[in-house]
């Protein structure tokens, strides 16, 4: 009889196990709802050149990320705002697939807006200050300077420029080669990002690639500034292709917070502007400054310097 009295309470403790662990398991299948499809809009447009944007869409991601060219949205509309007044209508250009504009063009020191659509999507919009181009007071190599962890001679380059105090500056400077060998930048200033903080300077792990330097003006703001950077020796001499001689050379872009922060987000080592941005699907969207979408709209000012 006594056996018989605890029949109900066992029964009760297995039901309740196997709730517990019911509970504590992963389904294998769960359908999640359907994320609706946003407009991706990025425009990356140099001071004194020709408004162009591209416009996309997000797609339900598959697995790997690859690039698609149904992506583009071919039916929609864009219109370009200087401050609050009209300035120009971005019409679609079927061979570049971009929405170009007619005649404006970006100036520096004045903000845009861009606003943009296509039937079934949510309509975008993004602003950008045109940051002003600035020079260099000084440029210059010093060879055989330092060496590196291996003990490989570095060469020193030196760039002096005086900071604008109206407002905060980003920069992004790009060191293009001719010289077909590996290329590593070295620098101990701290206004230059570290994509590796953790690690002691001049070792092959703290490398910056040489077209992906940069820095911003929270340290020195309004002030005369002077970067040092080192390579290997022998990366910045110039090189006879047949009888052209091809000349290193220094690009250095003013840029708008936005994309600085935007480029430390999704730097993938490959540096310089991008034309398109990273792929959008509905399973990573990626930050930007494009309201209800993705993407980034931005200007910039470049200057290039020649090595000597």
């Amino acid at each position: 009889m006594q056996a018989g009295k605890n029949i109900p309470v066992l029964l009760t403790l297995l039901l309740m196990a196997a709730l517990y662990y019911a509970s504590c398991t992963k389904p294998g299948n769960i359908e999640l709802p359907a994320t609706p499809a946003k407009l991706v809009l990025h425009g990356y447009i140099g001071t004194g050149d020709t408004f162009q944007i591209a416009l996309g869409r997000t797609f339900k991601s598959q697995g790997q990320l690859v690039y698609r060219d149904d992506t583009f949205v071919e039916n929609g509309w864009a219109v370009l705002y200087e401050g609050g007044t009209f300035l120009d209508s971005l019409h679609w250009d079927s061979a570049s697939k971009r929405y170009i504009a007619s005649h404006a063009v970006a100036t520096p020191g004045k903000t845009y807006i861009i606003k943009a659509g296509a039937q079934g999507f949510e309509n975008v919009e993004s602003g950008s200050y045109a940051p002003r181009p600035v020079f260099l007071t000084n440029f210059a190599r010093t060879r055989n300077t330092r060496k590196d962890a291996q003990g490989i001679w570095l060469d020193d380059l030196s760039l002096k420029f005086n900071d604008p105090a109206a407002e905060n500056n980003f920069y992004l400077a790009s060191l293009y080669l001719p010289q077909i060998r590996p290329s590593c930048i070295f620098t101990y200033d701290p206004a230059v990002e570290r994509y590796t903080p953790d690690v002691m300077a001049f070792q092959d792990a703290f490398c910056i690639e040489p077209t992906a330097i940069m820095y911003s003006d929270r340290t020195f703001n309004g002030r005369s500034k002077e970067i040092t950077l080192s390579l290997q020796s022998g990366a910045l001499d110039s090189v006879f292709f047949g009888m052209q001689l091809h000349r290193p050379y220094l690009t250095r872009y003013t840029v708008t917070e936005e994309y600085y922060r935007y480029f430390l987000t999704n730097n993938t080592g490959g540096g310089g502007l991008a034309e398109e941005g990273p792929i959008f699907t509905s399973t990573n969207p990626t930050g930007g400054n494009v309201k209800n979408g993705y993407g980034l709209f931005t200007i910039f000012s470049a200057v290039t310097d020649t090595i000597r």
